[in-house]
């Protein structure tokens, strides 16, 4: 958590206040929705309801729409410093380049490249880029996704929780399916998540024992999951 408090400092204290108003407020919105670059790109003003706090997402890689619900000082926030000045079909992330200004809102492609800037100044000042064992090292803006995951994980956040967060189901809402099933693949997708490619903005010592810690996690869930449903079963062979 230190790691993202460092980048949203650095970010917010940015000297051009062009680049501030994108870099910063793209870190924030990855750090409070844990979303991918594109999806965070791709949100507008009338995707945030100040009312009920809460904001839209559009899941690309799952062809699919979903909300979160943000705290009242955030959206606070976001009113006051950006929703209040723009448009409702403006995108919240716009160029860094003041002289590019589009007829019709439109998102850009990929994130300003003062925020990989930063993080290279940060984090990626002794790792070779070219270098495949390194690259894989390389904290990018994914990688806040990764560590806001790993931070709730190791905060005793339940993964099924964590797994809404991340929204990675890949199950389809018009399919009948029992919540166990659907917890149950929630979790594992997320122990593959951090499993196969944990690598939070924090290069910790032990990065062994967090997934350990987060293995334990997911079969102590699924034990319970499955304690649950054979209660359940139990139930109703016996009425």
């Amino acid at each position: 958590m230190e790691e993202l408090t460092l980048l949203l400092k650095t970010c917010k204290e940015h000297k051009n206040p062009n680049v501030y108003l994108a870099v910063y407020l793209a870190v924030y919105l990855g750090v409070l929705t844990a979303a991918r670059a594109t999806m965070i790109l791709n949100i507008r003003k009338k995707d945030i309801n100040v009312k009920t706090h809460e904001i839209k997402l559009n899941n690309y890689k799952g062809d699919k729409k979903y909300r979160l619900t943000l705290n009242r000082e955030s959206i606070e926030w976001l009113d006051k410093k950006f929703l209040q000045h723009i448009n409702p079909d403006d995108y919240l992330i716009r160029s860094t380049n003041k002289h590019y200004l589009p007829e019709t809102p439109q998102p850009l492609s990929e994130m300003p490249d003062a925020i990989y800037e930063i993080m290279d100044e940060l984090f990626n000042q002794d790792l070779n880029k070219q270098n495949n064992s390194d690259r894989e090292d390389v904290i990018n803006f994914h990688s806040i996704r990764r560590t806001v995951a790993t931070n709730l994980a190791e905060q005793g956040t339940s993964i099924y929780d964590i797994m809404v967060l991340l929204d990675h189901s890949s199950i389809k809402q018009n399919k009948k399916i029992d919540a166990y099933t659907i917890a149950t693949e929630r979790l594992l997708l997320m122990y593959e998540e951090l499993s196969n490619n944990p690598k939070p903005i924090k290069k910790a010592q032990t990065e062994s024992e967090k997934i350990e810690k987060i293995t334990d996690k997911l079969f102590e869930e699924l034990t319970e999951l499955e304690e649950t449903k054979k209660l359940k079963k139990y139930s109703e062979n016996t009425k």
